[in-house]
Protein backbone atom coordinates (compact mmCIF):
# COMPACT_ATOMS: atom_id res chain seq x y z
CA UNK A 1 0.00 0.00 0.00
CA UNK A 2 2.84 2.37 0.89
CA UNK A 3 4.57 1.62 -2.43
CA UNK A 4 1.41 2.46 -4.41
CA UNK A 5 0.90 5.69 -2.45
CA UNK A 6 4.52 6.80 -2.86
CA UNK A 7 4.47 5.94 -6.58
CA UNK A 8 1.24 7.90 -7.00
CA UNK A 9 2.75 10.90 -5.20
CA UNK A 10 5.89 10.75 -7.35
CA UNK A 11 3.85 10.59 -10.56
CA UNK A 12 1.66 13.46 -9.37
CA UNK A 13 4.71 15.59 -8.57
CA UNK A 14 6.23 14.84 -11.97
CA UNK A 15 3.02 15.75 -13.77
CA UNK A 16 2.67 19.00 -11.83
CA UNK A 17 6.24 20.18 -12.14
CA UNK A 18 7.34 18.69 -15.44
CA UNK A 19 4.23 18.82 -17.57
CA UNK A 20 5.00 22.14 -19.10
CA UNK A 21 5.77 23.42 -22.53
CA UNK A 22 8.67 25.83 -22.91
CA UNK A 23 7.92 28.63 -25.36
CA UNK A 24 10.67 31.00 -26.43
CA UNK A 25 10.10 34.04 -28.64
CA UNK A 26 13.11 36.10 -29.68
CA UNK A 27 12.12 39.53 -31.06
CA UNK A 28 13.88 40.99 -34.10
CA UNK A 29 15.87 44.00 -32.82
CA UNK A 30 14.95 46.27 -35.76
CA UNK A 31 11.18 46.11 -35.28
CA UNK A 32 9.11 47.64 -32.48
CA UNK A 33 5.37 47.18 -32.85
CA UNK A 34 2.62 47.84 -30.35
CA UNK A 35 1.20 44.68 -28.74
CA UNK A 36 -1.79 43.11 -30.44
CA UNK A 37 -4.69 41.08 -29.03
CA UNK A 38 -3.78 37.45 -28.45
CA UNK A 39 -7.19 36.37 -29.75
CA UNK A 40 -6.43 37.93 -33.16
CA UNK A 41 -3.25 35.87 -33.73
CA UNK A 42 -3.55 33.25 -36.47
CA UNK A 43 -1.35 30.17 -36.55
CA UNK A 44 -0.06 29.06 -39.96
CA UNK A 45 1.94 26.04 -41.10
CA UNK A 46 4.05 25.36 -44.19
CA UNK A 47 0.98 23.63 -45.67
CA UNK A 48 -1.26 26.64 -44.96
CA UNK A 49 0.87 29.72 -45.63
CA UNK A 50 -0.55 33.23 -45.24
CA UNK A 51 -1.72 34.89 -48.46
CA UNK A 52 -0.78 38.46 -47.43
CA UNK A 53 2.77 39.81 -47.48
CA UNK A 54 4.44 39.81 -44.07
CA UNK A 55 7.57 40.71 -42.10
CA UNK A 56 9.29 38.27 -39.79
CA UNK A 57 9.48 40.10 -36.45
CA UNK A 58 10.59 37.23 -34.22
CA UNK A 59 11.75 33.64 -33.94
CA UNK A 60 9.70 31.02 -32.16
CA UNK A 61 10.76 27.79 -30.45
CA UNK A 62 8.21 25.55 -28.70
CA UNK A 63 9.59 22.64 -26.68
CA UNK A 64 6.74 20.15 -26.23
CA UNK A 65 8.89 17.39 -24.71
CA UNK A 66 7.19 17.31 -21.30
CA UNK A 67 3.73 18.45 -22.42
CA UNK A 68 0.83 16.42 -21.08
CA UNK A 69 -1.46 14.77 -23.63
CA UNK A 70 -4.36 17.08 -24.38
CA UNK A 71 -2.48 20.27 -23.44
CA UNK A 72 -2.39 21.48 -27.05
CA UNK A 73 -5.06 24.13 -26.57
CA UNK A 74 -3.29 25.78 -23.62
CA UNK A 75 0.02 25.65 -25.52
CA UNK A 76 -1.65 27.30 -28.50
CA UNK A 77 -3.02 30.08 -26.28
CA UNK A 78 0.40 30.67 -24.70
CA UNK A 79 2.05 30.86 -28.15
CA UNK A 80 -0.59 33.37 -29.27
CA UNK A 81 -0.07 35.44 -26.11
CA UNK A 82 3.72 35.56 -26.55
CA UNK A 83 3.37 36.53 -30.23
CA UNK A 84 0.92 39.29 -29.36
CA UNK A 85 3.34 40.85 -26.84
CA UNK A 86 5.83 41.71 -29.62
CA UNK A 87 3.06 42.94 -31.94
CA UNK A 88 2.61 39.90 -34.16
CA UNK A 89 -0.38 39.21 -36.37
CA UNK A 90 0.39 35.54 -36.81
CA UNK A 91 2.69 32.63 -36.08
CA UNK A 92 4.23 30.56 -38.83
CA UNK A 93 5.30 27.04 -37.72
CA UNK A 94 7.72 25.68 -40.30
CA UNK A 95 9.51 22.71 -38.77
CA UNK A 96 9.16 20.07 -36.05
CA UNK A 97 12.18 18.11 -34.87
CA UNK A 98 11.78 14.87 -32.94
CA UNK A 99 14.76 13.17 -31.30
CA UNK A 100 14.46 10.00 -29.25
CA UNK A 101 16.63 9.81 -26.14
CA UNK A 102 17.06 6.60 -24.13
CA UNK A 103 17.73 6.51 -20.39
CA UNK A 104 18.72 3.72 -17.95
CA UNK A 105 19.83 0.91 -20.22
CA UNK A 106 20.28 -2.38 -18.39
CA UNK A 107 19.96 -1.17 -14.82
CA UNK A 108 20.74 -3.66 -12.05
CA UNK A 109 17.42 -4.17 -10.35
CA UNK A 110 18.17 -6.90 -7.82
CA UNK A 111 21.23 -8.47 -6.24
CA UNK A 112 21.48 -11.42 -3.88
CA UNK A 113 24.18 -13.04 -1.78
CA UNK A 114 23.84 -16.72 -0.88
CA UNK A 115 26.17 -18.38 1.61
CA UNK A 116 26.75 -22.13 1.20
CA UNK A 117 28.97 -23.50 3.99
CA UNK A 118 32.23 -21.63 3.27
CA UNK A 119 31.29 -20.30 -0.20
CA UNK A 120 29.69 -16.90 -0.91
CA UNK A 121 27.76 -16.66 -4.16
CA UNK A 122 26.63 -13.26 -5.46
CA UNK A 123 24.08 -13.04 -8.23
CA UNK A 124 22.45 -10.06 -9.86
CA UNK A 125 19.61 -9.55 -12.27
CA UNK A 126 19.71 -6.99 -15.03
CA UNK A 127 16.56 -5.86 -16.71
CA UNK A 128 16.07 -3.67 -19.70
CA UNK A 129 14.52 -0.68 -17.98
CA UNK A 130 15.16 1.67 -20.85
CA UNK A 131 12.85 4.65 -21.02
CA UNK A 132 12.55 6.29 -24.43
CA UNK A 133 11.78 10.01 -24.25
CA UNK A 134 10.79 11.85 -27.44
CA UNK A 135 12.25 15.37 -27.54
CA UNK A 136 9.73 17.38 -29.61
CA UNK A 137 10.55 20.96 -30.65
CA UNK A 138 8.60 23.17 -33.08
CA UNK A 139 10.40 26.00 -34.87
CA UNK A 140 8.80 28.99 -36.54
CA UNK A 141 8.43 32.75 -36.77
CA UNK A 142 6.21 35.52 -35.46
CA UNK A 143 4.94 37.54 -38.43
CA UNK A 144 3.46 41.00 -38.99
CA UNK A 145 1.35 41.64 -42.08
CA UNK A 146 2.39 44.51 -44.38
CA UNK A 147 -0.33 46.83 -45.65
Amino acid sequence: MKKKLSLTLVLLAISLFCSCTAIMVRKHPDYNFTPTKASSIRIYTKDLMPVKKFLIIGELKVDRTWAMPGSGNSTRKRVMQKASVIGGDGVLILDTKINIVAFNRGVKTTGRINIYSNTIVYSETKRNTTAFIPIIIDYGYVIKFIK
